[in-house]
């Protein structure tokens, strides 16, 4: 329902980062409660700060188009650890960190 892109800030001279941009999908941006999903989360997001919640550093709408710019982490998503663990429960240690 929304799309990820890998995209670069570029600020003063040699000084950038890379970011992640969470965008509605087309299909779902006519959608009023699917706009209304987003913009709450991009709102409850903006307000959290903690070590296992990535941080959203702007939201908003280009030509009707909503968007939030976060934190980029390194990684293998959870998706792909659990499909490389064929159905095996991840380590209680783990789910708890």
């Amino acid at each position: 329902m929304a799309d990820i892109c890998l995209a670069r800030v570029v600020g003063l001279p040699g000084v950038d980062k890379q970011v992640v941009i969470k965008r509605i999908q087309p299909e779902y941006a006519g959608e009023r409660e699917f706009v209304q999903m987003f913009l709450d989360e991009a709102r409850i997001a903006a307000t959290l700060q903690h070590p296992n919640v990535v941080q959203v550093f702007d939201s908003g709408d280009v030509d009707g188009q909503y968007f939030m710019a976060m934190e980029l982490l390194q990684g293998a998503d959870l998706r792909a650890i659990l499909k490389a663990r064929a159905g095996a429960p991840l380590p209680l240690e783990h789910v708890l960190h």
